[in-house]
């Protein structure tokens, strides 16, 4: 069984049994991400720092409904970083990022590095710091009828208006950089940058 040689995919099971079909990732899962993980140069520098070689593997636009993306999940390394709630009331509301291929050899390096897993690659509690829930989503895909179901991190360590804007004042310069990684990729891949330019100008008017 899948989960017996990755004993943390049972884990993710338990902890979020309305999203994770454990045979789904085998061989390979699908992902869909919206934030710095659109840059392949990023993506890959991330998974090198987690003992994996994986660049984005068959990447392809989509968009995700009923979803809005924010800067305000809370993060050590920056201040801040983006994070995805569903929204009832708006359901037009969308998302847009790529879908991506991960193989079961690769994920654990790829959920550390998101900070779902730990250093000894078991599922992080909530009170230690994990950020980000699992979820599973469809996505709209350019050229394609039907969504594809596959799985996304939501963020769960919002931080409140005040904190937000402690945060971008004190981080101002490194937020900056995060975001126009995720441009950079955007526009490699085609997609539509005007959000992520609305979020430069929101940081650069709140921390002047």
């Amino acid at each position: 069984m899948v989960h017996e040689a990755l004993p943390f995919l049972k884990s993710m099971a338990t902890e979020f049994p309305d999203d994770i079909i454990i045979e789904e990732f085998s061989p390979i899962s699908i992902w869909f991400s919206y934030g710095s993980n659109l840059s392949t140069p990023d993506f890959e520098h991330k998974m090198r720092e987690h003992g994996s070689s994986l660049s984005l593997l068959r990447p392809r636009p989509g968009t995700l409904v009923g979803w809005r993306r924010r800067l305000d999940n809370k993060s050590k390394t920056r201040g801040l970083a983006y994070a995805i709630k569903k929204i009832p009331s708006e359901p037009n509301s969308k998302v847009v990022g790529i879908v991506h291929d991960i193989p079961i050899g690769d994920l654990s390096a790829f959920l550390q590095f998101e900070g779902v897993l730990d250093d000894n690659f078991e599922l992080k509690d909530k009170a230690k710091g994990r950020t980000y829930d699992i979820r599973r989503v469809s996505i709209e895909l350019r050229n394609l009828d039907t969504p594809i179901e596959c799985y996304t991190l939501e963020g769960i360590s919002s931080a409140n208006d005040e904190e937000r804007l402690q945060r971008i004042t004190k981080r101002a310069k490194d937020l900056k950089a995060y975001v126009r990684t995720a441009m950079k990729g955007s526009i490699e891949f085609g997609i539509e940058i005007s959000a992520f330019q609305e979020d430069i100008s929101e940081i650069e008017r709140l921390s002047a």
